[in-house]
């Protein structure tokens, strides 16, 4: 019971304890008698042994991995995730959570590498946990959380140690019948959002119903910052009414581009745009002493932010940034990933292309 007892300990750390309380009610192993036994105003180290001594009582020990599993499901914005891309035939990610779990199990037990499996569904989306029961002291890190978006090729991963991936990635192209896996160059924390951008839509695409979806099964989720922006527009737009301007016509033939281009809607949230420069130095104008410089000159440029996608936009749309904007910012959705590498174009494709 030692792991159990960690992995609590764990999962009420990462709590609010306002919400502890809901999140054992999703959970749905305690009844509301036991959950008034539990003293919700003492700390969370001793909330955390009273949930423990319950699990005891009952006799619950794999259904500790599902509560892991639904505050990571929470909280997963705590993560950095990576999508990753099934090809072959016709992959299977529509299985049956039950008859995922044994197949994960029957390929993962005989190699005593993963011995606790949790699948759950949850707001569209397939949920994997699996844990090494050898892993001694218990360690968050050594969790793996896989999703399964079903009818479609796409799993995202958390982060997991590079001596398990090879063996994972093997196991899941035999679980969902696949014959490669593809790393997307597409990572951040704003689950919903790299769903969006995997199917190459933006929040209007096919999974913009489980980003909605998510969102309004997520007890957890404030809704503040959405009456507050939501609040700000409409105090912008009662300003314009009263105001008169005189760039308007242009204004709005940007924000027509910007649409066109990113869409009318909120972006998807990502937290990182990388590009990877392997080019020849071209701004001689400003640095007069590289003009003579032929070999390639190196860098990473990077964009940050809490969403550097609606940034970008932003940029475009108060004229900070020229219209058209590049290829590589302005088909970020369209290609499906954040971290990029601009190099010289080869000069035998520039004559075929010509």
């Amino acid at each position: 019971m030692e792991v159990e007892k960690a992995v609590v300990k764990s999962v009420i750390s990462k709590c609010r304890i306002r919400d502890i309380e809901l999140l054992l009610r999703k959970w749905g192993w305690f009844s509301d008698e036991d959950i008034k036994k539990l003293n919700f105003k003492a700390t969370k180290k001793e909330i955390a042994s009273q949930i423990v001594g319950l699990c005891q009582d009952m006799g619950l020990k794999q259904e500790i991995g599902d509560l892991d599993l639904l505050c990571t499901q929470l909280h997963s914005s705590s993560r950095k995730w990576t999508v990753l891309k099934l090809k072959g035939c016709q992959p299977k990610t529509d299985l049956d959570p039950q008859e995922l779990q044994d197949r994960l199990l029957a390929l993962l037990e005989p190699e005593s590498i993963y011995s606790v499996v949790n699948v759950k569904s949850y707001a569209g989306a397939t949920w994997i946990r699996l844990y090494r029961l050898e892993a001694v002291p218990y360690r968050a890190t050594d969790v793996v959380y896989i999703l399964a978006y079903p009818h479609t090729p796409f799993l995202i991963t958390c982060r997991m140690k590079v001596k398990m991936q090879e063996m994972l990635y093997s196991v899941l192209l035999e679980v969902f019948e696949a014959e490669e896996i593809k790393e997307l160059q597409l990572t951040g924390h704003h689950l919903p959002s790299l769903a969006d951008l995997a199917l190459q839509q933006t929040s209007q695409g096919p999974f913009h119903a489980y980003r909605d979806k998510e969102e309004d099964e997520n007890p957890l989720v404030s809704s503040k910052s959405h009456k507050k922006k939501a609040s700000a527009e409409a105090k912008e737009r009662e300003i314009d009414l009263r105001l008169q301007d005189e760039h308007q016509a242009e204004k709005k033939r940007r924000q027509d581009r910007l649409d066109s281009t990113f869409g009318s809607h909120t972006q998807p949230t990502l937290e990182k745009l990388e590009y990877k420069l392997d080019l020849r130095f071209r701004g001689t104008t400003f640095a007069p002493g590289m003009k003579g410089r032929r070999e390639v000159f190196r860098c990473r440029v990077k964009f940050e932010g809490p969403s550097v996608l609606e940034g970008t936009k932003n940029l475009g749309k108060t004229g900070l940034a020229t219209l058209p904007m590049p290829r590589h910012l302005a088909r970020v959705h369209s290609l499906a990933k954040n971290h990029f590498t601009i190099a010289e174009m080869d000069s035998s494709k520039k004559s075929s292309s010509k």
